[in-house]
């Protein structure tokens, strides 16, 4: 009798062994899957902070649309370190040059300062831009619609970023002084260069003559004069 109780007590210590060991992989399986969830939780918030933030390229996008089908953009250009700001653009409509800065805190576009130009931009033109003059900030290149050629003026700063302008031209030759130059632009290694043809016998057969121009004493001036 004895015998017998010893082997039942022996069996039943055996299968409360057995369901303790059940309960807690269970417990333990629970565990992970709370984990995993709160971790899936986490991505999940990190995926929506990221979602909300502004993109300064389609925010600039937005507003050269809404100032008309015609408007010109820079697209988004990075200022110089140090600014409130982090970026900078120019859109052009019509004769208007506007210069727009982007600040991240308010994750939106600011105007800063609208330049008329004359005569007005070529509507689907680019807006390259490069430090044309030493300052360290962008400047930027407008094609605008001459009589008989495309025009240039460059927008630039003259005060680290707070006062913008259409910077003129020296007159040298068969360019005239003034704020644009009646030939066609570009932008070649970070100088300015513009071609001019002299129209002899006539334009379709005449000659190119490129001129390379650097910035002095707020002037663009021809290279070597």
């Amino acid at each position: 009798m004895t015998r017998h109780r010893v082997l039942l007590a022996a069996a039943l210590a055996v299968a409360l062994s057995l369901v303790a060991a059940s309960c807690g992989d269970d417990d333990d399986d629970a565990v992970t899957d709370t984990t995993a969830a709160a971790s899936d939780t986490t991505v999940a918030a990190t995926d929506t902070t990221t979602a909300s933030g502004v993109d300064p390229a389609a925010a600039l996008d937005e507003l050269a649309q809404s100032m008309g089908p015609d408007t010109v953009s820079s697209g988004p250009v990075a200022a110089p370190p140090g600014q409130p700001f982090t970026e900078v653009a120019l859109l052009v409509s019509g004769t208007q040059a506007s210069v727009h800065v982007f600040d991240p805190g308010l994750g939106r576009w600011e105007d800063q300062q609208t330049i008329t130009l004359a005569p007005s931009v070529i509507a689907g033109s680019s807006v390259p831009s490069a430090d044309l003059t030493g300052s360290g900030w962008p400047s930027f290149l407008v094609d605008l619609q001459g009589a008989d050629a495309v025009e240039n003026a460059v927008i630039a700063t003259t005060d680290d970023g707070g006062t913008w302008e259409s910077v003129p031209f020296q007159g040298g030759g068969d360019l005239p002084a003034g704020p644009v130059v009646p030939t066609f632009g570009k932008i070649v290694d970070g100088s300015l260069v513009t071609s001019q043809n002299d129209c002899v016998p006539d334009c379709a057969s005449g000659t190119d003559t490129e001129v390379t121009w650097v910035y002095q004493d707020g002037t663009f001036v021809p290279e070597g004069s």
